[in-house]
C-alpha cells in the first residue's frame, strides 16, 4: 500500500528536525506551485485538510527532498 504524505505533515516533519529553519505549509505550497514535487489531489470523499487539499506519495517526496538538499529517510523512514 502506498503511503502518503499531506503538506501539513510535510511542513511539520522538516520543522521539527531542523532548529534553525522553519518550513510553512505555504512554502511546501509554493515547490508545488513550481511543479517540483508530483502531488496529487485528497479525494473529495477525505476531509479536514485546509487549504492545501494536497499528498504526496512517499517515493516521490523523498526524491524531491533529496534533489534539495534534505535527509529525506531520517524525515520519512519507512516504517513511519
Amino acid at each position: 500500500m502506498k503511503r502518503y504524505y499531506t503538506i501539513p505533515e510535510i511542513a511539520h516533519r522538516l520543522t521539527i528536525n531542523s532548529h534553525s529553519n522553519l518550513v510553512s505549509q505555504k512554502t511546501v505550497n509554493k515547490w508545488i506551485s513550481q511543479k517540483k514535487p508530483v502531488v496529487e489531489r485528497i479525494p473529495e470523499n477525505i476531509r479536514g485538510f485546509g487549504i492545501y487539499p494536497y499528498w504526496i506519495e512517499v517515493t516521490h517526496l523523498k526524491s524531491f527532498l533529496n534533489e534539495i538538499g534534505y535527509d529525506a529517510d531520517k524525515l520519512f523512514p519507512d516504517n513511519a
